[in-house]
């Protein structure tokens, strides 16, 4: 006699783990050498939803010869951005994973929510050097937008132009922002929902 078998699915499977979209401005790329100086966090649902609408955000001090070591391109665009000044008087590393992991809490439980931007293992390289804790609380899955953009790029390119473009002003707030505004336009031209 064949064993019966439950097929239905658990709740966590039917309802999706909401997004944590966190990105990361840096005084360079080597997350062993370099330091976060701004990070922000915004976190939707399953249809790309704010649970937030005001976020998290913040800059974070850092040494001065750090600053001082940027390269050109880091240097201009932090500059003017403000960002540089903001650092100077951010509240420390410490501090600000402290503040974030209380935000993260309130809205997730430990390990249900996944990572999403763009290019997103960047920001998780830093995060796991910088912010052990809110990687601990984060599930080990992520939602990288860049690899999305990449295959459209690849199986649809006429319809990658007609995407809205970014300004590019490189604060980690406007970075994120743009960034689920990128995946809701691949929700709506390369998936079919049920």
């Amino acid at each position: 006699m064949p064993s019966e078998t439950n097929n239905e699915m658990h709740p966590t499977e039917v309802n999706p783990y909401p997004l944590v979209w966190i990105d990361c401005e840096m005084t360079g790329l080597d997350c062993n050498k370099d330091r976060i100086i701004e990070i922000a966090c915004f976190i939707t649902n399953k249809d790309l939803k704010l649970l937030d609408l005001n976020g998290f955000e913040t800059a974070v001090s850092c040494e001065q010869s750090l600053l001082d070591g940027m390269d050109e391109w880091c240097t201009t665009t932090h500059t003017n951005s403000g960002l540089i000044e903001r650092v100077k008087i951010a509240p420390s590393s410490a501090d600000v994973e402290n503040k974030l992991l209380a935000y993260l809490r309130r809205f997730l439980p430990r390990r249900k929510g996944l990572l999403a931007g763009n290019t997103v293992h960047q920001d998780l390289a830093f995060l796991r050097v910088q912010f052990p804790r809110v990687c601990e609380l984060l599930h080990y899955r992520i939602l990288d937008v860049s690899t999305i953009k990449e295959i459209g790029l690849r199986i649809n390119p006429s319809l990658m132009g007609k995407q809205v473009r970014k300004k590019n002003n490189h604060t980690a707030k406007s970075d994120i922002l743009e960034s689920i505004q990128e995946l809701q336009f691949y929700y709506d031209h390369f998936f079919i929902r049920r």
